[in-house]
């Protein structure tokens, strides 16, 4: 008799048996860790409204922010038990935590979580404050599953909205959030729109984007493109006066001008709302 050559059972792991509701609890802990990192630190707080003009700690809360501090593994079980394999093989599977070191992805970073329409955590975006000589990355970084790639950052808007707007990190997201402006997603680290991201929009029902890039070299660059591609699919594409030099994280420091911005935001998106909408 020939010896079995079924290896089935040598990829077998305890984090394989972990059914939705665990993968809900483990998320929960790894993001109420990282948020009272944040919070319960003055120095964190004091950046988001200085860089952010973010003095709404309730937008920080909507929106899960956090900072890791590098301190959370050692809030798990060990990793030689079943329970610590099962949620160390969950935070590896969403890329959270190298499998090989134990070390957490976004070390330094303040984090931002990404959800799925159901409201499943699948990935994060990662800025740090300043950037590290000895660092092994720059200072964004962004994980998502496999399956997400080309997605948006508050991708749940696409759902509620018409016409959005397009900005390009996720923490400009969080600037229009806490000055009342709710239609608004970005890319990743202003990455190039690809296909999946114009299937989304179409998908939705998106007539309208108005795009609040820099007015730098870069971003008046990216700005040409990403205009192109969304005239391309019949999508009406309006810009934000931004002044040279200007991005949405640098207008609250002058408020003047970012309450212009607003009011500009706010008269596309009544405009918008006073046209014949295609979504029922």
């Amino acid at each position: 008799m020939q010896p079995s050559i079924e290896s089935a059972w040598d990829v077998y792991s305890p984090s394989t048996l972990v059914s939705k509701s665990t993968e809900l609890h483990f998320a929960k802990a790894l993001l109420r860790h990282y948020h009272n990192a944040l919070v319960q630190n003055e120095s964190g707080l004091r950046f988001f409204r200085e860089a952010y003009g973010i003095y709404d700690d309730n937008t920080l809360k909507e929106f899960h922010v956090g900072f890791c501090d590098r301190t959370f593994p050692k809030t798990l079980p060990k990793a030689e038990t079943i329970e610590g394999e099962r949620c160390r093989g969950f935070y590896e599977r969403l890329r959270l935590i190298n499998g090989v070191t134990g070390h957490e992805t976004f070390r330094g970073m303040d984090v931002l979580p990404i959800f799925n329409l159901d409201n499943e955590l699948i990935g994060a975006f990662g800025k740090r404050r300043a950037d590290f000589p000895k660092a092994m990355r720059g200072k964004t970084l962004s994980v998502l599953m496999p399956e997400y790639c080309g997605y948006f950052y508050n991708h749940a808007a696409l759902s509620s909205y018409d016409h959005i707007t397009l900005c390009e990190s996720p923490f400009d997201v969080l600037s229009f959030a806490s000055a009342g402006v709710r239609n608004v997603v970005s890319l990743l680290d202003l990455k190039m729109l690809e296909d999946s991201h114009l299937y989304e929009l179409l998908e939705h029902g998106i007539t309208t984007v108005t795009l609040a890039l820099s007015r730098t070299p870069s971003g008046d660059r990216y700005f040409s493109i990403i205009k192109r591609q969304l005239e391309d699919v019949d999508i009406t594409v309006k810009k934000l006066s931004l002044c040279v030099g200007e991005s949405v994280s640098s207008l609250w420091a002058m408020s003047k001008r970012f309450e212009s911005v607003m009011c500009e935001i706010e008269e596309i998106n009544r405009c918008q709302n006073s046209s014949p909408s295609l979504m029922h």
